[in-house]
């Protein structure tokens, strides 16, 4: 549109431009996830151009911890090793020995520690409220997004949108088990063991070995000579 003004006898001719609208810029909410609540929740009809976004969110975590399995145990300080359930006595070629099958216990006086791995599950809640507006080329009502105007108190959305998200993480802890404790990987069960021998100058005399408590029969060469032996010159005479 154009005006003409008349100023000291020349017509000087002002154009004055409609300034146009000037389109809100868009506004987006902070959560999709939320937003897709809140528009599911939209009260009015799609062609009335509101959207709803959520705002005002909140956050909580709760944690739990579970154990997830033993990674590994270790005996504290210095084993001992006790044979017991001696059997089977006998001997092996002319070795000078009398051997038997036996039970080994692998104890460690002051414990263990062992190493438990942990599982750690944190669920998160998000909640927010719905804020339902549309955009209006400039003329703006809306306190929080200028360029749009609000919806009537009638068209918001009352109730709250929450959503809820789960992570596991993992990690370890120590827990001490009390002595006597005895080691289930060293220990064995039936492993052939040297219960007697002569180990001083030839031909010697014999001696328990390994904790052998005679339950078998008493350390002596006639006792050697019963198990079927092949004679030896290092064998005690007696």
């Amino acid at each position: 549109m154009k005006k003409f003004v008349v100023l000291g006898g020349s017509a000087i001719a002002l154009a004055v431009m409609a300034c146009p609208n000037v389109a809100a810029a868009q506004v987006t909410g902070t959560d999709p996830e939320l937003d897709a609540k809140c528009m599911a929740l939209l009260k009015p009809a799609a062609q009335s151009e509101f959207t709803a976004i959520a705002i005002d969110i909140t956050t909580s975590s709760t944690s739990t911890t579970e154990d997830d399995g033993i990674i590994s145990t270790v005996g504290i300080g210095t084993p001992t090793y006790k044979y017991s359930n001696f059997r089977g006595a006998h001997v092996n070629g002319q070795s000078v020995n009398i051997f038997a099958y036996a039970d080994l216990s692998v104890v460690y006086a002051a414990g263990a520690l062992e190493t438990i791995r942990t599982k750690i599950t944190t669920i998160t809640t998000r909640t927010g409220t719905c804020h339902v507006h549309k955009p209006t080329n400039g003329a703006d009502n809306d306190p929080l997004h200028p360029g749009y105007s609000i919806a009537p108190p009638g068209l918001q959305i009352d109730e709250p949108v929450t959503a809820t998200s789960t992570t596991v993480t993992y990690g370890t802890r120590t827990e001490t088990i009390p002595g006597p404790w005895t080691d289930p990987n060293a220990s064995t069960v039936g492993g052939e063991v040297v219960i007697c021998n002569s180990p001083g100058r030839n031909p010697g005399t014999w001696r328990a070995q390994n904790g052998y408590d005679g339950s078998l029969g008493q350390c002596s060469t006639a006792w050697y000579n019963t198990l079927g032996s092949t004679p030896s010159v290092s064998v005690p005479p007696t």
